[in-house]
């Protein structure tokens, strides 16, 4: 199969064939559409010539998911435009390109963001995240990326373009319901099902404040008990709960530049609340620390979103 925008050039194969995963694939071509007509037209002219496509986003994937030495590598990058915006339903529709970092920029001037926030939110594309339904440390509030698409458009095997939307309302009467709603079969699928060209995502208000708390505690056992504690506390409402081991925890110390931070501290527990206005429960936190064992001098505070970002660096 040659012609039809597919590029069999040695060194832009070699470009497309790594991923975070330190693999290495190099398709026989690449195709770098720019709209969804011209992903389906691929996929099309691709299922007649019985050749496989490999569909990559920005390829931080750690599984190799994004690479193949066969067939063709389609990366949607180039389809990187914010589509619609409904500020009254807290929706946005994008193509899979979009960068989540991007995304969440573009959502801050109106208030809004999305909740999922996997690790390479800075990196990874909209596509990728929807692809491999992608979590981050705020799946603990606010569940993966599943819970947040509301419809898809997707260019299935044989090139045709479908639609896929959440009811409004799901069935939860007498007889019989559907297993899953048809959304979730493409979410999570790394493109084995069909190939995403646009998703709707469900959108949250940014919290009027955040906060968040580096807690050292002695040992292992008394950090996770610290851990179950937290989640069942009717008076905290951590939106994530990241453990520290020792080794961790001393790698932490010196990214902060601070080797005497926690000096007797054997784990330590990363946590973060929101408020919508007031105070956040700090006092809360610190009396359930202590109760753990913790040095409430030792206890970091990150007060706003910019000092969350620097803490999440560590």
């Amino acid at each position: 199969m040659t012609g039809g925008g597919l590029e069999h050039d040695r060194s832009v194969r070699e470009a497309y064939a790594r991923d975070a995963s330190g693999l290495r694939r190099v398709p026989e071509a690449v195709a770098r559409p720019t709209n969804a007509v011209e992903v389906a037209e691929i996929v099309r002219r691709a299922a007649g010539a019985r050749m496989c496509v490999t569909a990559a986003g920005a390829q931080t994937s750690t599984t190799g998911a994004s690479i193949s030495d066969r067939g063709i590598l389609l990366s949607t990058r180039a389809m990187a435009r914010v589509l619609d915006l409904d500020e009254r339903a807290r929706t946005v529709r994008v193509e899979p390109g979009v960068l989540l970092g991007d995304l969440q920029r573009a959502l801050a001037p109106h208030g809004l963001f999305f909740a999922p926030d996997p690790t390479s939110d800075q990196e990874c594309t909209v596509g990728g995240a929807v692809a491999c339904n992608a979590s981050g440390p705020r799946t603990l509030r606010y569940g993966p990326t599943r819970a947040h698409v509301r419809a898809l458009t997707v260019v299935t095997a044989d090139g045709a373009t479908v639609e896929v939307r959440r009811p409004l309302v799901e069935k939860n009467t007498a007889g019989l319901a559907p297993v899953q709603d048809p959304v979730d079969w493409f979410v999570g699928s790394e493109g084995t099902l069909g190939i995403v060209v646009a998703a709707e995502l469900s959108l949250l208000e940014r919290p009027a404040r955040e906060t968040g708390l580096a807690i050292p505690l002695p040992d292992e056992q008394r950090a996770l008990a610290f851990i179950v504690a937290a989640r069942e506390s009717p008076t905290m409402r951590p939106r994530c709960l990241e453990y520290f081991d020792a080794e961790s925890f001393a790698i932490a110390r010196g990214d902060a530049g601070a080797p005497s931070w926690g000096p007797k501290a054997g784990a330590m527990v990363y946590t973060e609340e929101t408020t919508d206005g007031g105070e956040p429960p700090l006092d809360a936190w610190l009396a359930l620390a202590e109760a753990f064992g913790a040095n409430a001098a030792d206890v970091r505070v990150f007060d706003g979103g910019a000092a969350i970002r620097e803490a999440r660096r560590l």
